[in-house]
């Protein structure tokens, strides 16, 4: 009986010796080792991930005291496989449903793979790709910087889990099948949701000396971001720059044939200005025999020679002076960039690819400085109507092999890691419509064509051809 006994004991064990994968506790219980799970062991875990569904839960039992029914409730707590697929104990790999995918079942999966046009993108990468002007009724799942502006950050539960498509330019749905189809001006509305009549956006690009600087110069782009995605960046476009020259230093020779006043700067450079620059002259004084003086003068810089002192050679296009030879300036010479540099910004914009800028208004705001540019630029074509992107001003440069368009940036002397900014705003929101066929047709995603009603014509239906 004893002996029966003594083998009776000696036989129990923890199943299966734990297999290797846990170790053997009291009242013969397997206590698995990590990724391992079962009585025995021999169960594989998967990974965990936040669930997509789950029951919400209470963190802290004060949150059924407090007076806010909601406080320490939280939800998506880790759960094998994301609750979203299936455990295979063998291998310890997620067989995922439908629509999920990743390790643990941690993504979602972007519909049809957004058909080849476009980025599959978590949710808090696509806003980046959000306009500043569409946060403002979502600022609760939004960062804030400390003067107010939204820095474009989804920080929820699903931030690296929700998953979409960021279409391509100039298509759109969920999953980037459809083309978009031409956008306008509705023909038969003439006012705004208030009753008020239909304006023009007017957007404002201010270019300024950082603190304590008076020399702005250099160069910039500008980006224009069109009604379907496609971004495009003008020619380099420079500063409007105006510098005064001291008579002492500054001596000049005439020569009537070529109409050609090359200009002598001594101990100095012609620092902002460039060959080929449009530009007016005028002194503080009368000077003899030559065609500038105390009313302006226009023309365009031939070239700069830069040696101990710097010649700029203008062509003037107006003079009917003798040759003079080198004569001491009487007063101080002020060059300036023509006020055509609004036909330089207009002309940049409207010369972009594919007629993307149809037609625009450039003016130039305020009294001009060296410390101050400042461009107003009103989107006047119908095909440019609605709310426009932000015009992006590229200040910073790119001037290395490689970059295209290659341009210096902005620059200036003086007070040192002052640099110069330029910044746009929105002086006027465009109130027109930017709809699909302008609103007088229905679009075919499948050819990005519009099928105009009766009545309109014109690639994005945008003519009325009977009157009403």
């Amino acid at each position: 009986m004893l002996l029966a006994s003594a083998l009776g004991y000696a036989s129990a064990s923890c199943p299966s010796n734990c297999n290797g994968h846990g170790v053997c506790g009291e009242y013969d219980l397997c206590h698995c080792y990590a990724n391992w799970n079962g009585l025995s062991c021999a169960d594989r875990v998967c990974p965990f991930g936040k669930a997509w569904v789950d029951s919400p839960f209470h963190q802290s039992a004060q949150a059924h005291t407090g007076w806010d029914h909601e406080a320490g409730v939280s939800a998506h707590d880790y759960a094998e496989c994301s609750n979203r697929g299936d455990c295979d104990r063998k291998t310890g790999e997620c067989s995922c449903y439908d629509g999920y995918t990743g390790q643990g079942c941690r993504k979602s999966v972007c519909p049809n793979d957004c058909s080849g046009h476009g980025q599959c993108m978590f949710i808090d990468e696509m806003g980046e790709n959000t306009r500043q002007d569409q946060l403002e009724d979502y600022a609760f799942l939004y960062h804030t910087q400390g003067s107010g502006n939204f820095d474009v950050r989804y920080d929820g539960w699903d931030d690296k889990a929700s998953m979409g498509c960021v279409c391509d330019a100039m298509y759109e749905g969920l999953d980037c099948s459809s083309m978009k189809c031409p956008r306008g001006d509705d023909p038969l509305t003439k006012q705004d949701a208030n009753g008020d009549a239909q304006v023009s956006e007017i957007q404002t690009i201010t270019i300024a000396a950082g603190l304590g600087n008076d020399a702005l110069s250099g160069s910039y782009t500008l980006t224009y971001t069109d009604l379907y995605g496609s971004k495009w960046t003008t020619r380099p476009l420079r500063v409007r720059k105006t510098e005064v020259y001291t008579a002492s230093d500054d001596k000049y020779t005439w020569t009537a044939a070529s109409k050609q006043l090359a200009f002598k700067h001594t101990g100095g450079d012609f620092n902002g200005f460039l060959a080929g620059d449009r530009v007016s002259i005028i002194s503080a004084a009368a000077e003899a025999d030559v065609p500038i003086g105390t009313s302006a003068v226009e023309g365009w810089i031939l070239s700069i020679a830069t040696e101990t002192d710097s010649i700029a050679t203008i062509v003037l296009y107006t003079g009917t002076d003798a040759d003079k030879a080198e004569t001491g300036a009487a007063g101080a010479i002020t060059i300036s960039h023509a006020s055509h540099r609004v036909e330089h910004m207009k002309e940049a914009l409207m010369t972009l690819p594919d007629n993307v800028i149809d037609d625009i208004s450039v003016n130039y705001e305020g009294t001009f400085s060296s410390k101050l540019n400042t461009y107003s630029v009103t989107f006047i074509s119908p095909h440019n109507s609605g709310d426009q992107h932000m015009l992006q001003c590229n200040a910073a440069g790119c001037n290395v092999d490689g970059c295209q368009p290659r341009f210096e940036g902005l620059s200036q002397t003086g007070v040192a890691n002052n640099i110069p900014t330029c910044v746009v705003t929105e002086t006027r929101k465009g109130t027109s419509e930017a709809a699909t066929c302008s609103n007088r047709g229905n679009c075919d995603g499948s050819t990005g064509q519009c099928e105009c009603f009766e009545g309109f014509s014109g690639l994005d239906c945008g003519l009325q051809t009977i009157l009403v």
